[in-house]
């Protein structure tokens, strides 16, 4: 399970959950920002208090993300002085974080919530060095779609990249730790997103073992005929993903069995209508 720490100065929790190589079904909640660790709870709809240490004890890590506007307010115009316009942003992303608990060592990704154009990208690359000024380059993330992501990486501004399928026109980056893949589902009754980690290490803290501050590696979840829970509908919306057309409600029943068996003979894998460890990684991986 993982928490998306999402360093805002606007009040908006949403939530997102997170299916990842070698585990079942994450969960991240999107949230407001908050002072202090201790005030957290209190500065969200989720109540979530990220010194909390029932989170790590249930297997959670933490994301940090600053997105204020997403620089959306570009579009209007960029700044004159974008290197201290994303210095300003990591100085405060810093201060949140750290005042929730986040490991000084830890990467924080400054999101870009829309079509960047090429030309912007002189003032999009003087934005990030800004940023690096801070917290510094290897610490420094981008969400965005694939161009964004594509020349940040290409330009040596970021160590860290959190690519959304959005404005990526089906392109993927394989430099970036993080995929989003689906907006607007629901988990556990609440709106989220559907994202993919494509390395074991994308920048989470908080939980217990492994590298990366605290990365978990539970063991591949069985899904088989008749189960149900929040496992099953990570492995719905993937095979979602994939094509099928299916409802993703948590029950495993005939009809996610004929859309398993159809993927597993599409992708040459052993066609059992089980989600085993191969099926999983073939959905996640492909």
């Amino acid at each position: 399970m993982l928490i998306r720490q999402l360093l805002d100065p606007r009040p908006e929790p949403q939530a997102a959950a997170l299916p990842r190589r070698g585990s079942a079904a994450w969960w991240r909640a999107k949230v407001a920002p908050a002072a202090s660790a201790a005030s957290a709870a209190a500065a969200t709809g989720y109540g979530i208090d990220y010194s909390d240490a029932s989170l790590t004890a249930a297997g959670l890590g933490i994301v940090s993300n600053w997105e204020s506007d997403g620089l959306q307010s570009w579009q209007n115009g960029v700044p004159s002085d974008p290197c201290s316009q994303g210095a300003g942003h990591a100085t405060e992303a810093q201060r949140q974080a750290l005042a929730d608990g986040m490991p000084a060592t830890r990467p924080i990704y400054f999101s870009v919530d829309f079509d960047l154009q090429p030309s912007m990208y002189a003032a999009l690359n003087s934005y990030f060095d800004g940023v690096a000024s801070v917290i510094g380059r290897s610490r420094t993330g981008a969400y965005g779609g694939y161009h964004v992501v594509q020349e940040l990486f290409d330009s040596g501004k970021i160590a860290w990249g959190w690519q959304t399928y959005a404005w990526s026109g089906g392109s993927w980056d394989s430099r970036a730790q993080l995929r989003q893949v689906q907006n607007d589902i629901t988990i556990a009754g609440h709106d989220a997103d559907l994202d993919q980690a494509m390395a074991a290490d994308f920048g989470q803290w908080g939980g217990t073992g492994g590298g990366g501050g605290g990365v978990i590696l539970p063991s591949w979840p069985n899904i088989t005929d008749g189960q149900s829970g929040p496992s099953v509908q990570a492995a719905q919306y993937l095979l979602r993903y994939h094509g099928a057309s299916i409802t993703a409600d948590g029950d495993f029943g005939p009809s996610a069995l004929a859309a398993t068996q159809s993927f597993q003979s599409a992708h040459a894998l052993g066609v059992d209508g089980q989600v085993g460890p191969e099926t999983w990684q073939m959905l996640v991986g492909s």
